[in-house]
């Protein structure tokens, strides 16, 4: 199968690319500052019909964003050019070409008003640049083309130095003081475990015509505060967890203020596709135990 990878550099999109490379022929796409991968802007819609038109594939993977919230606050523009924009033009381009679009959106697309794990169903209602901007991918994503799996997820971590606990366990290294939120409920997700997942269900939908099209939560299985995830990361690479100190999301996240429920339930890919990720402290345990 041929599939064209956007975001490849990134976090999310490296552990997909390894993952999918064994078993496909993956065309990774790139931002022009990085090195390996044809280069797009995929926010110039000239670019990425030029793109789609020389690259044909089954299944593009979108995984490229801008995703620091704050950065997305401060700058609208670009946040809605590269999320919003960028989006539309390869959900376009992939309609006219016949290619499946997977689109990475995110648990900030909500208010974090609800007490309950979001479904796929709950009305989406972001209050960040970020969160609107992710949503309005989504949009484009349904009104440019029929043949879309647009999936959810959490706070991502994984292979790298910029992910939110390795930012935790680098502090914590140098003995220096953690401000975590008791108040902000997430559901963090292993890369790994994502990629996996999606592996397993890109094969699944290319047998069972049956799986529908539509949004997806992928993440791994249950809830945690920010506060109680650093205690936990703490505790599977050994460290002290005295420094890890609770507090308020509001005094936390000053520039931007943050959901503060974000947990998403996985009922429906469960049913869907018989896909069910492991609870999310044994992917944070497995996880440590690589670092």
């Amino acid at each position: 199968m041929k599939i064209i990878l956007t975001g490849a550099g990134g976090l999310l999109g490296a552990s997909i690319l390894r993952r999918l490379a064994n078993k496909h022929e993956v065309t990774s796409i790139i931002h022009k500052s990085e090195t390996s991968g044809l280069s797009c802007d995929i926010a110039d819609e000239t670019q990425v019909q030029s793109l789609l038109k020389n690259n044909k594939g089954d299944i593009i993977v979108h995984c490229a964003a801008v995703t620091d919230v704050d950065f997305c606050e401060s700058n609208p523009r670009i946040a809605h050019n590269v999320n919003c924009i960028g989006t539309r033009n390869l959900a376009c381009y992939s309609a006219m070409y016949g290619i499946t679009f997977i689109y990475i959106s995110s648990d900030y697309i909500f208010d974090g008003r609800k007490q309950s794990p979001y479904r796929e169903d709950d009305d989406a209602n972001p209050e960040t640049v970020y969160g609107i901007s992710k949503y309005g991918g989504e949009l484009y994503v349904s009104y440019f083309t029929k043949k879309y799996y647009i999936f959810r997820t959490g706070l991502l971590y994984g292979t790298g130095s910029g992910n939110w606990i390795a930012k935790i366990i680098n502090k914590l290294k140098l003995k220096e003081d953690v401000y975590a939120a008791d108040d902000q409920v997430i559901t963090p997700t292993y890369a790994e475990d994502f990629s996996a997942a999606l592996d397993e269900f890109i094969a699944k939908v290319s047998s069972d015509p049956k799986i529908a099209y539509g949004i997806y939560n992928l993440t791994n299985r249950g809830s945690v505060t920010r506060h109680g995830l650093a205690l936990k990361a703490a505790e599977y690479c050994g460290l002290s967890a005295k420094s890890i100190k609770p507090a308020k999301l509001d005094k936390i996240s000053s520039v931007t203020p943050r959901p503060k429920y974000c947990a998403l339930s996985g009922e429906k890919l469960d049913r869907a596709a018989g896909i069910k990720l492991r609870a999310w402290d044994e992917a944070l345990q497995d996880y440590m135990t690589k670092q």
